[in-house]
């Protein structure tokens, strides 16, 4: 038998009053707290379920470093598990999980969608700094550019 509005808010509001993380915060902010869960983080989606403005949530985020705190702790807490769940997909040998893991995590590899090349002109602009350069230079420094995008 489905629940009526009013049984699934009270069973809602002892969700919350039973969570040791939420206890000493005033009424609002549990519930809001306890909905951010529920909504995995989604700050939207939580104000939504319990009629909340975003304004108001982030009035509560403003005001009460605590509340704040929270905030992050459950949002990191979400994010954690997500990134166990990448990595399991890496594991598996899921390509595009791989392929996600390298361009935000390898940068520093090489990897990613966009290739950095680091050159100095000494002061110069990149043209005039090429146009003074015999055939040899130039030609070593193409290959030096290319040794770095390998």
């Amino acid at each position: 038998m489905e629940k009526s509005a009013s049984e699934k808010k009270v069973a809602f509001m002892l969700k919350c009053n039973a969570d040791p993380d939420l206890k000493d915060f005033e009424e609002k902010k549990r519930i809001a707290l306890h909905a951010l869960k529920i909504c995995k983080g989604n700050i939207t989606n939580a104000c939504l379920m319990i009629n909340l403005s975003r304004k108001m949530f982030h009035n509560y985020m403003t005001d009460d470093a605590d509340f704040k705190e929270m905030v992050s702790d459950i949002r990191f807490t979400i994010t954690d598990g997500v990134v166990d769940k990448l990595l399991l997909n890496c594991e598996a040998g899921k390509e595009t999980s791989i392929i996600y893991y390298l361009n935000c995590q390898g940068k520093h590899l090489g990897y990613g969608n966009n290739v950095n090349i680091d050159h100095t002109t000494k002061g110069d602009s990149l043209n005039k700094a090429l146009k003074n350069m015999t055939d040899e230079e130039l030609e070593q420094k193409l290959k030096e550019l290319n040794a770095k995008m390998k």
